[in-house]
């Protein structure tokens, strides 16, 4: 049987931490190794996880340098066949590595399983993330759709070790949006599987417009313009870009991210 690693950046979560660890100690298919990879961490996220006198833990310590380059270490340590990532404040069901690995048992063919979640926020509560109740549009080959909106959730894939680092990883020069610039790689070579089922509970801090909130428009720009020539030939850039002016509206910077979206146009 194919062995499961999970991985896990953390940066003084330490009062989350213990719970999201405990998550995937609990699960009914259990991992064979949880490595948890501090990012420079000054409060006591150690002795927290010393706490749990588990084995299968790996704890290892980095100068701060980003979640991206944490999962990335993790991932290249990593001795299993396949990764798991969880966050340091989300929180997995049960039967999430046991839904997974029954999908990807029954489906070879796709290098990285994921699945729906639920998102808690200070001002929002979703029941469900990806909305879309179609799986033949969440699966297979997914690339075009990722193109226009993110369905993988990071604390939701289980992915096939080889084929992530193959695809280079998380790109750790993005403060934000990491995980849908990671999807939109992988899927454009690899296929994708979808478990319809909410297997994670994500939380987030996160509240209102601030300098994160452009950040997430600058890399989505960068990303349009990027693989503005495949959206063209697939009657897909006009939709991609109006989802992200409806939203840029609704945060009151639509002007702000047209003329973005414009430089980065120009080249």
């Amino acid at each position: 049987m194919d062995k499961i690693s999970v991985v896990i950046p953390t940066y003084n979560r330490a009062d989350h931490i213990v719970k999201s660890v405990q998550s995937v100690l609990d699960q009914t298919h259990k991992a064979d190794e949880i490595i948890i990879v501090d990012d420079g961490s000054t409060d006591d996220t150690k002795e927290r996880i010393d706490s749990l006198h588990e084995s299968c833990i790996r704890y290892v310590k980095q100068e701060n340098a980003g979640a991206s380059v944490a999962r990335n270490k993790g991932a290249e340590i990593a001795s299993g066949d396949w990764i798991a990532f969880n966050d340091s404040d989300d929180v997995w069901r049960p039967d999430k590595l046991e839904e997974q690995i029954k999908k990807a048992a029954e489906n070879p063919e796709f290098d990285l399983i994921y699945s729906a979640y639920s998102f808690n926020s200070p001002t929002e509560k979703i029941d469900r993330v990806p909305y879309i109740q179609d799986e033949c549009s969440l699966q297979g080959d997914i690339f075009l759709n990722l193109l226009v909106m993110n369905s993988v959730g990071t604390p939701t894939v289980m992915v096939k070790k080889a084929a992530f680092l193959e695809t280079g990883g998380f790109d750790a020069g993005l403060e934000c949006l990491e995980d849908w610039y990671f999807a939109v790689r992988f899927a454009k070579s690899h296929k994708v599987g979808f478990v319809d089922k909410v297997l994670v509970d994500a939380y987030s801090e996160y509240n209102g417009v601030s300098t994160k909130q452009f950040d997430m428009f600058n890399v989505r720009c960068r990303m349009i313009a990027e693989y503005k020539d495949i959206m063209l030939e697939n009657n897909i850039f006009d939709r991609a870009v109006t989802i992200m002016f409806e939203k840029a509206s609704e945060m009151g910077c639509l002007e702000q991210v047209q003329k973005m979206l414009m430089l980065y146009l120009k080249g």
